[in-house]
């Protein structure tokens, strides 16, 4: 007569590790690394996801080594996969640590299966931002280590004393919605319908995240799981309610971050992580590109050779620098030439004066009609252009030409915007160079021609402070700028007539 082998549920959302353990306890087996070697299989491998120790355990578990694959934390590096859902390696624990304790009590008083076996550990609580249990509102528990052989062997984590100390491990507290979405969506249960509903779980967790970590308000005191949860529940209450409101957080930040010269979707979300951004160019991240790409196009005079998730084709708006490299004309001159004027807010990185782009092209006609208009300024910007292109092919056969922005800032005593104002108005050329990283530079020879003829505000102030020391009697006032601080950023005087006068 054949012995009926024995049997305990699988149930849904339970985690493979979990159904190993209590499975070994059926057969009454010390643990589940004693239980897998009895056929020949390593418990270790099975919980990281080895498809020859999960063919080998599917024949006394009978089910298929792919239904089992699926309840494994398992990845490579960066990334684990649980539930056919890929996430960052940080996101999700590789060990079953975690437990709701009311969860398990309900388990032991209303489950089916062998008394003491009935407790089961389920998959969403190895999600290393789930924090409380949305069901029960209880802080997840934290369960003891044990002895690294053993594995995750969840019976033996959680040991034959769990019931003993129920109420006084119980700690209450109201779950954040990032608790509730995260058990919705992998369990697939009702929940309030969101726009990141259309976003793979990983995804949506990805980008609540980097939206989150934009904030900067990590609190630096709490363990590295709650500070995480924290930052991307922060992400996940700003962008969840609708695409309107995930548009306009986006266009705060690119608001924030304007760029100078070049327009790219790391430079447009400069705030956003990097990697993070290169990533979004997957398919899972395909509406969410759209959506700030949209947001981009009508905050920023993005054109042909500009690429923000893609390249751009047509364009609507220019600012004040886009429009001067267009008809090669400083950037001061098309504010003027606009009505803009001297008195109009300086073009920093968090603020751009747009036009319509039909409104530069009748700048074009005009000046085109007058060749006589503003010539002298106009001859300065294009021999600009020429040495920008120039110095950008000799940028790695001659590094020593160059240097970065940050030794012009240093020279000139000035801020790194005013760096990239006099680029703009055609008195500095700045290239970009791309090894070992891309980066801006700028000529040597011409920042040196520059300091020999220019003195800014600063420096004069400085100057003027230790000349009153000698007895020389000189105001600020008593010199005029021959480049206005209104232009640029700042103002800057003659070198040479100054030295004459002193």
């Amino acid at each position: 007569m054949t012995r009926e082998p024995l049997r305990t549920p699988f149930h849904g959302y339970e985690s493979l590790p979990s159904y190993v353990s209590r499975f070994a306890g059926l057969y009454c087996a010390p643990d589940a690394a004693t239980f897998a070697s009895w056929f020949g299989a390593n418990f270790k491998e099975v919980c990281a996801g080895s498809q020859r120790d999960l063919e080998k355990m599917s024949v006394i578990l009978d089910c298929e080594p792919e239904t089992m694959r699926e309840r494994v934390a398992y990845g490579r590096r960066v990334t684990r996969t649980l539930n056919g859902h890929l996430f960052p390696r940080d996101f999700v624990r590789g060990i079953q640590d975690r437990v709701c304790l009311r969860c398990l009590a309900d388990d032991e008083n209303h489950g089916s299966g062998q008394k003491d076996l009935r407790p089961y550990g389920r998959m969403t609580w190895m999600i290393s931002l789930l924090q409380a249990c949305p069901r029960h509102k209880v802080v997840l528990h934290r369960l003891p280590s044990i002895p690294w052989k053993l594995g995750d062997d969840f019976r033996k984590r959680l040991g034959m004393g769990w019931r003993d100390n129920l109420e006084r491990e119980i700690v209450e507290t109201e779950p954040t919605p990032l608790d509730e979405y995260i058990v919705a969506r992998f369990e697939g249960t009702a929940h309030q319908p969101t726009w990141l509903d259309c976003l793979p779980l990983s995804a949506a967790l990805r980008l609540c995240d980097a939206m989150g970590a934009e904030t900067g308000r990590v609190d630096r005191m709490l363990p590295f799981d709650m500070a995480r949860a924290k930052k991307v529940n922060d992400g996940f209450s700003r962008i969840s309610a609708s695409e309107e409101q995930f548009m306009s957080e986006i266009g705060g930040l690119i608001e924030r971050g304007y760029p100078r010269r070049q327009f790219t979707a790391v430079s447009v979300f400069a705030e956003l992580p990097s990697d993070f951004i290169l990533d979004m160019h997957h398919e899972e991240f395909s509406r969410a590109c759209f959506l700030m790409r949209e947001a981009a196009l009508k905050l920023l005079p993005l054109g042909p050779g500009d690429d923000v998730f893609g390249p751009i084709t047509t364009r609507k708006f220019h600012d004040a620098i886009t429009a001067g490299r267009e008809l090669e004309i400083p950037a001061s001159l098309i504010r003027i030439a606009l009505g803009s004027g001297k008195g109009a807010q300086r073009d920093k990185r968090n603020s751009a004066e747009m036009f319509d782009a039909a409104l530069v092209e009748n700048l074009r006609v005009e000046f085109s009609a007058d060749s006589s208009l503003y010539t002298k300024a106009r001859s300065r910007f294009r021999t600009m252009l020429q040495c920008e292109e120039l110095e950008s092919r000799l940028a790695e056969s001659a590094p020593d030409r160059s240097g970065p922005l940050s030794e012009a800032k240093s020279k000139l005593k000035t801020k790194t915007d005013v760096i990239w104002s006099l680029a703009s108005d055609g008195h500095l050329p700045i290239f970009r160079a791309d090894n070992p990283k891309p980066h801006w530079r700028i000529p040597i020879k011409e920042l040196e021609e520059f300091m020999r003829r220019h003195m800014s505000r600063l420096e004069l102030s400085h100057c003027l402070r230790d000349w009153r020391k000698l007895g020389r009697r000189h105001r600020i006032e008593d010199f005029t700028p021959i480049i206005f601080e209104a232009d640029v950023g700042e103002a800057f005087y003659d070198r040479i007539e100054i030295s004459q006068l002193i």
